[in-house]
């Protein structure tokens, strides 16, 4: 918050893996703080059900008062609430009205969000790495929540397809499918923190939790990536 001093909405992150208390602790803070708005993943680690997932957005939404992003992204999260329990959280508490949307299958979903959320909801996001950015503002999403690693890219392909420059939005887009298209053992977060390392946002791909470091166990994905980077490098912008 001393860093942005007011100069853009700040979206804090207040989930816990599975105490409830916890990630309410978290959004009382961010409220007392002054943040914009929160996001959440509900607790997780317990298999809680759909009814379980919805209970926990009910309480967070009495807890503060703030705009709240609802992480709706299924598989190791637990199950995925269905668009209807979505918009009827958020016509029950009308601070529910920001999605964060990565759940399969994703283009139909947030085809019936941005059809059935109109007049309920204020944004409808993707996340999912904005891989499917393009196709999901076709169809009238308000953008993605992707990872850090590539945010000055995604942000330049939005705003060239918001002024409707759509044929550079593409060709900026598919610069990236170098790095798109790499099919690559190690664990999702450590490749998007090997990209920050690159970019010399972070000094290690060290992570609290296994696999704790990115580590080539081939030499040929390490060649790939290399390659890779060396062709998406050119669109960096910061």
């Amino acid at each position: 918050m001393r860093q942005v001093r007011g100069r853009a909405p700040v979206i804090v992150g207040v989930q816990s893996t599975n105490y409830w208390k916890t990630a309410l602790d978290f959004a009382r803070h961010a409220e007392y703080i002054g943040a914009d708005g929160i996001m959440s993943l509900p607790p997780y680690q317990a298999g809680p059900s759909i009814e379980n997932v919805a209970d926990y957005f009910r309480t967070l939404a009495r807890a503060v008062s703030l705009p709240i992003f609802v992480q709706n992204t299924g598989g190791r999260y637990g199950e995925a609430m269905p668009v209807e329990t979505l918009l009827a959280l958020a016509r029950e508490y009308p601070t529910i009205c920001y999605i964060k949307d990565e759940a399969d299958p994703k283009i139909e979903r947030m085809t019936q969000l941005c059809k059935e959320g109109e007049g309920v909801l204020k944004g409808i996001f993707s996340g999912s790495g904005a891989r499917d950015l393009l196709n999901e503002m076709a169809i009238g999403s308000h953008g993605s929540c992707p990872g850090a690693d590539l945010t000055d890219v995604f942000a330049r392909v939005y705003d060239l397809y918001q002024a409707g420059d759509t044929e550079a939005a593409k060709a900026l887009f598919d610069g990236l499918a170098p790095m798109f298209n790499l099919k690559l053992s190690g664990h999702w977060m450590l490749i998007m923190k090997e990209r920050l390392r690159r970019r010399g946002v972070f000094e290690t791909t060290r992570s609290r939790t296994a696999p704790y470091e990115l580590v080539w166990t081939e030499a040929e994905e390490k060649a790939a990536f290399d390659q890779a980077w060396e062709a998406i490098a050119p669109l960096f912008s910061l």
